[in-house]
C-alpha cells in the first residue's frame, strides 16, 4: 500500500513519530492512524546534501502513511528577513517527500540570525497582522501549497494586543488564505 498525496479532508487521526514507537510503524501489524507527522527540522539535508538517517526512516513511513511536516523554525512573526537557507532546505524536504500538510508555529523564534530556541509569542496588533500575513503568503507563494499555522501556548502574555488571538488568527487565515493548526492543549 503506498502513501499518496490526500487533500486534508476527512484525514482521520494521525500521530506524531516520535523514535521509540518506531518499531510499531514497521512491524506486520501496522498502527490504526491515518497520517504520521515528522518535526521538519529532523528531515533537512546534510549540509552536503546527502541523506541522514531520520530522511532514511521518512523515506520507508512514507512508502505506507501520508506524512505531515510540522517546524518551529520559520520564524513568521521576526522582524529578520525569511531564512533562505531554511526555506530551501524546507522546499527540499516538501519536493522530496509531498507531505498533505506543512506546519509551523505561529511564533518568533529568533532575532538577528540568532536563534532562541523558544516559541515567543507577539502581541495581536494590525501591524502584526500585515507582517505575518505578507510572511505566510511568501512561504505559501514558495512552497506552492498552503501553509497551516499552529497558535501558541503563553507563558506571559505581551502587552499591546489590538484584537483577541481568534480575532487575528481568523483574519490571517482570510488574508493569506493559509490553514489554522489548532492545538487545543496551546
Amino acid at each position: 500500500m503506498g502513501a499518496e498525496k490526500a487533500d486534508t479532508k476527512d484525514k482521520g487521526v494521525g500521530v506524531g513519530y516520535r523514535a521509540r514507537f518506531h518499531d510499531a510503524f514497521f512491524s506486520e501489524i501496522r498502527p490504526a492512524i491515518s497520517w504520521i507527522e515528522v518535526i521538519t527540522e529532523n528531515h533537512f539535508p546534510n549540509l552536503d546534501g546527502g541523506d541522514t538517517r531520520a530522511r532514511q526512516i521518512l523515506r520507508h513511513l512514507r512508502r505506507d502513511f501520508p506524512v505531515s511536516l510540522h517546524g518551529g523554525g520559520l520564524n513568521l512573526a521576526s522582524a529578520d528577513s525569511l531564512n533562505e537557507r531554511y526555506l530551501g532546505s524546507l522546499l527540499e524536504v516538501c519536493s522530496s517527500f509531498e507531505p498533505w500538510l506543512v506546519s509551523d508555529h505561529l511564533c518568533w523564534t529568533g532575532v538577528k540570525s540568532e536563534n532562541l530556541f523558544d516559541l515567543l509569542p507577539f502581541p495581536f496588533t494590525r501591524v502584526a497582522l500585515d507582517h505575518v500575513a505578507e510572511r505566510v503568503s511568501r512561504v505559501q507563494d514558495l512552497l506552492r501549497r498552503p501553509l497551516a499555522v499552529e497558535n501558541l501556548t503563553f507563558y506571559a502574555k505581551p502587552l499591546g494586543d489590538e484584537m483577541a488571538e481568534g480575532d487575528f488568527l481568523n483574519e490571517l487565515c482570510r488574508r493569506a488564505g493559509c490553514r489554522l493548526l489548532l492545538d487545543i492543549n496551546n
